[in-house]
């Protein structure tokens, strides 16, 4: 977004920055869609890109029964894999040279809440694989 800071002929130009909220998860339809923001969609010189994610499984506490570890085993698992995973796209959204990445828990993945947290934030621009009809692309402007 170019702003107009003056008037006149010499007034100035001022770019704010887009933001653009990118939901990922660990399937082959958001890997693509995350490869494609990354070479057609990101202005890694003005854009600040905030990567939404499901909420990670949390553990709390200590499991009272025998059979309880085996779920907190997973659900640290789970939780791990999606750090990993959100660690992979801010080190690809960096080698691209975005210098402003903002790491966003998702309560859940409805679209209603992602354009919830999408519209708190002050999105310009939401970009999702969920499986919702109309929301592949969503942007304010």
């Amino acid at each position: 977004v170019v702003v107009k800071t003056g008037r006149g002929v010499g007034a100035l130009l001022k770019v704010i920055p887009r933001r653009v909220f990118l939901y990922t998860e660990r399937s082959s339809d958001s890997d693509s869609v995350f490869d494609w923001a990354l070479t057609k969609l990101i202005n890694p010189e003005t854009d600040e890109v905030y990567l939404v994610r499901d909420k990670a499984s949390v553990t709390e506490g200590y499991p009272r029964f025998e059979e309880d570890q085996e779920d907190v085993g997973r659900k640290d698992a789970e939780r791990a894999s999606k750090d990993a995973h959100a660690d992979g796209c801010i080190a690809a959204l960096r080698a691209i040279g975005v210098r402003t990445i903002h790491r966003v828990r998702n309560v859940d993945s409805t679209p209603s809440s992602l354009l919830a947290i999408a519209t708190s934030n002050s999105c310009d621009l939401l970009v999702t694989t969920r499986n919702a009809p109309g929301l592949f692309a969503a942007h304010n402007a």
